[in-house]
């Protein structure tokens, strides 16, 4: 059923928007759906994840390519091998920034330096670290891999440009994240 889902509400959403004037469809093939939302991820698990790289270039390719404006169908054409350039820099970047911050954890954890009353931020303080370097590296892979999509998109006589920043994108993150917290969740929507 999953499938028959995704592929509804994919056109769902596209027959619901539209661009002067003009309504975007969704149009693909059950089968194709069911190879792209369960045959691919079984292959992501038998490599352990190691294409999985792939299997977004893949699935993020299907979507595009099956969308359209009017009667106009789009195609699109990224590279796999891009995908996994993106995916290596932003692993050695999250590593970069999360492994300082667990050895700071360790040290201060192990050491015990910090008075008992303030000892919670010796693992407070990494771990927020850590999930501010998470959100910076989901920002650069949300960017890049959005930019490398939309640049790829085409259509007879359309074609798409895409400069998002990571940088600006991480802020956003970052800053909804507090404005959440600092709220208690009330900016959630």
């Amino acid at each position: 059923v999953l499938p028959w889902l995704v592929m509804r509400s994919l056109t769902f959403n596209a027959r619901n928007s539209a661009y002067r004037g003009l309504r975007f469809d969704f149009a693909a093939a059950p089968r194709e759906t069911v190879r792209v939302y369960f045959g691919m991820p079984i292959v992501v698990g038998l490599t352990l994840g190691l294409v999985f790289p792939w299997f977004m270039a893949r699935q993020k390719a299907f979507v595009l390519s099956h969308h359209g404006l009017g009667t106009t169908r789009f195609g699109c054409d990224v590279s796999a091998s891009e995908f996994f350039g993106i995916y290596i820099l932003g692993t050695i970047i999250l590593l970069a920034l999360v492994v300082p911050a667990a050895v700071l954890m360790g040290f201060a954890l192990a050491s015990q330096a910090l008075p008992e009353a303030v000892s919670w931020a010796g693992f407070v303080v990494p771990m927020v670290l850590m999930y501010a370097a998470y959100a910076v590296v989901y920002a650069f892979i949300q960017a890049r891999t959005t930019n490398l999509l939309w640049n790829g998109a085409h259509g007879p006589g359309i074609r798409f440009s895409s400069s998002l920043g990571a940088v600006k994108l991480a802020r956003l993150y970052i800053g909804n994240v507090v404005a959440i917290a600092v709220t208690a969740g009330l900016l959630i929507p």
